[in-house]
């Protein structure tokens, strides 16, 4: 694929992904302070932190007032190695949720390996391995960048234009600008799952056209007692299958150069 980059100079297109967990209920008081000090419980996985922080306020007919802000969870980056300002991973968790990110993909079993350390390091350390969840969600963006000018454009390059996936006002008009959205339910092995996919392009001035895909495989509905306590293989097992899922879809809609290209099936 000529005159085609990624983020970073890297091999492949994978430029973030994200692996999710939505809480069944709110962090309490007490789950909370067992995260205060998490950037010293995890600072052999981190080397930046910054504190979350909630704010209210309360109105009436005269004035406003503010309450002092509340702790309500981290945000903990790895930098890269070489170049420090550059980050690798990243730990996010406050009341609702906890996420862990790279931007650094290497592969599905170095990533989910590593993810799932850092999470039971996480939710051992700070003894919340009873907190349950109800949603998990993997996220995964791809970007291909392109030098072209717009008269160029095709939308085959990267693409299976036949692809059920594609409108057919952006398979006839071949425009470099587009945006397609959509989503869908399906039953699995017991479990429910939603699949959203946000397929757009974009040109700046002076600059590569750029291609992404981002795709969202979230289990909404796991099999029964799943999700009751922090349990590694399970976090294992759904993110396998979303990660399966990813690959599907990918191979549906992209052409075979790229496909070739990023090594999907390697």
């Amino acid at each position: 694929m000529d005159n085609v980059h990624f983020d970073r100079k890297a091999s492949h297109s994978l430029s973030v992904v994200t692996l999710a967990l939505v809480f069944r209920e709110e962090l309490n008081k007490d789950q909370l302070k067992k995260l205060q000090n998490l950037d010293q419980v995890m600072r052999d996985h981190f080397s930046h932190s910054e504190a979350k922080h909630s704010f209210s306020v309360t109105m009436n007919d005269t004035a406003s007032q503010a309450a002092a802000p509340k702790f309500a969870g981290w945000r903990l980056d790895m930098a890269n190695k070489d170049e420090g300002k550059i980050v690798d991973w990243q730990l996010e968790i406050d009341t609702v949720s906890c996420a862990i990110r790279t931007f650094a993909y290497s592969g599905w079993e170095d990533f989910i390996s590593k993810a799932i350390k850092i999470l039971t390091d996480l939710f051992e350390r700070t003894e919340l391995t009873q907190t349950a969840f109800d949603e998990l969600g993997l996220q995964v963006i791809d970007r291909f960048h392109w030098n072209l000018t717009n008269g160029r454009y095709q939308l085959s390059k990267f693409f299976k234009p036949e692809s059920a996936i594609f409108s057919e006002s952006i398979r006839t008009k071949n425009a470099p600008l587009w945006h397609l959205f959509q989503g869908w339910k399906e039953d699995y092995d017991g479990r429910s799952y939603v699949e959203n996919v946000n397929l757009s392009t974009n040109h700046p001035k002076e600059q590569p056209h750029r291609t992404e895909i981002a795709h969202v495989i979230r289990c909404v509905q796991g099999a029964e007692g799943e999700g009751d306590i922090f349990n590694s293989d399970v976090i294992r097992k759904l993110s396998d299958h979303a990660h399966d899922q990813n690959k599907k879809l990918l191979n549906d809609i992209l052409s075979d150069q790229a496909i070739e290209r990023i090594h999907l099936n390697n």
